[in-house]
């Protein structure tokens, strides 16, 4: 299922596939998740107007990471008699899934009435909440008492409080932005305003840890977004497994970076500074697959750096001293558009001579990009299951071609090198790049990985630029 961007979408994949194990999968005891069969999953659509299905595989890393979030959606929502959240364990009820076209895990879906659509909200449990609720048209909660704001936002964080007047223009502004924000607002009087000491009219984002944010105006729904948006997320995220999707899929699409051992204070007056901006984060460089794919060791600690997640993931590191001048200098040389990415590459093999070629960062422009060459790149993981049971089938490939003039069967390891204007969505991930008519994001395959349909592909291929003249597909 695609995610916001390829390269981040990796990463975060990796993370959570890396999540424990012993997670559930979905539901359980005196769980708020209906669990659905082929038995009463018609029922339940009856029973009920509103009905999120989870199809999910015990197996699959991102249902583990989702399971405990959902879980506590389900909760929170079960006073809505009308909505059910439900699980289908999508290994065991196949029919099920074939009929709802479920291609990957795990694949939610909505239904309204019976009626089927994709569910294209978040995966955290504020999100699921905030999404459903404006999908049934529920209205913004209302607090009626200083008693009943305290208690929703005791040790909870973040929570959106509005105190305006109802009806009004405020409120109006207040409803929309509702409707474009990932967290649900609640509303509240100005006798609740007066009892708590907040202004009238405002909009609060109450925190845990961190002192509440207060907007007073001006009260439209893009400014009240804009608001919400920046001051829900807290002002250091510190790196867990469990942060790494607010922080790599933020809209804000850019990610400042603090590895070290210690706390740096001068990395939190720089957020101060910037909020807004970026999503600041900090890691002691315990979560090493982090430290891994960002490129960093705790050798380099500690060491500041920009990473953009709105496209192509791009690193920026700061050289030299971590200190709050030397930060603000490198992220405004960043917002003023001088600064150039630094990307991975391994070292070059010292010898390159087995059938199948080792491309590295450094020597992609020479293999890959070579004009006279019909190349065919995997890109690949070392610790990726596919990918293992690809490498036999890849090398009889490259020994079965050997013979084919300028036709190139090469392997980049996708986690230690990155190259500029070249993305992938998974591991293994094929590309071609035919002779004559290079492009650098290469031309996808998506063919059968078996021995006959590789061999065929390329030969057709580089038959088409007139490489393969001494090979014909009859070898087949």
């Amino acid at each position: 299922r695609a995610q916001r961007n390829t390269a981040t979408s990796m990463l975060v994949a990796v993370f959570l596939c890396a999540l424990v194990s012993a997670a559930a999968a979905a539901g359980g005891e005196s769980s708020d998740v209906a669990v659905l069969t082929t038995s009463n999953f018609d029922g339940t659509l009856k029973d009920y107007e509103y009905v999120l299905v989870e199809f999910f595989a015990p197996w699959c890393g991102h249902c583990k990471q989702l399971a405990p979030e959902y879980e506590k959606a389900a909760t929170a929502l079960k006073e809505y008699t009308n909505l059910k959240v439900a699980t289908v364990d999508a290994t065991v009820e196949q029919s099920l899934a074939q009929a709802h076209g479920v291609r990957g895990y795990p694949t939610l879906k909505f239904f309204k009435n019976g009626v089927s659509s994709d569910y294209t909200g978040g995966r955290t449990a504020p999100k699921i909440i905030s999404w459903l609720l404006k999908a049934i048209g529920a209205p913004m909660k209302s607090l009626d008492t200083a008693d009943a704001v305290n208690e929703l936002i005791s040790g909870k964080g973040p929570t959106v409080v509005a105190f305006v007047a109802e009806p009004s223009a405020d409120f109006e502004a207040v409803s929309v932005s509702n409707g474009q924000s990932e967290v649900p607002y609640y509303v509240s009087s100005k006798a609740v305003a007066t009892a708590l000491g907040e202004a009238f009219p405002s909009v609060v984002v109450y925190k845990t840890g961190e002192a509440k944010a207060v907007h007073t105006g001006p009260f439209t729904a893009d400014a009240i977004t804009t608001f919400v948006n920046i001051e829900r997320i807290p002002l250091v995220i510190p790196f867990t497994m469990e942060a790494a999707q607010e922080v790599f899929q933020s809209k804000l699409g850019k990610i400042a970076f603090l590895f070290a051992t210690a706390p740096i204070p001068a990395f939190t007056e720089a957020a101060q500074l910037y909020r807004g901006k970026f999503v600041f984060s900090t890691s002691d460089g315990s979560v090493t697959r982090l430290n891994d794919h960002v490129g960093v060791t705790t050798a380099d600690f500690p060491k500041f750096i920009i990473l953009t997640t709105d496209g192509q993931m791009k690193r920026y590191p700061l050289t030299g001293e971590v200190t709050l001048a030397s930060i603000k200098a490198h992220i405004d040389a960043f917002l003023a558009g001088s600064l150039q990415p630094s990307l991975k590459s391994e070292e070059p093999p010292a010898a390159n001579d087995e059938p199948v070629k080792v491309v590295v960062g450094k020597t992609f422009d020479d293999i890959v990009m070579d004009p006279t060459k019909n190349v065919l790149l995997e890109v690949y993981a070392p610790w990726c299951g596919h990918c293992k049971t690809l490498a036999p089938i890849y090398d009889e490939l490259a020994k079965a071609v050997a013979d084919v003039p300028n036709l190139v069967i090469a392997k980049m390891d996708g986690t230690a090198n990155e190259i500029d204007g070249v993305s992938w969505r998974g591991f293994p991930t094929l590309k071609f790049y035919p002779a004559n008519t290079k492009v650098r994001a290469g031309v996808d395959y998506s063919g059968g990985r078996d021995l006959e349909a590789l061999k065929s592909y390329v030969l057709e291929q580089a038959s088409a630029t007139g490489s393969a003249a001494s090979a014909s597909k009859e070898e087949l």
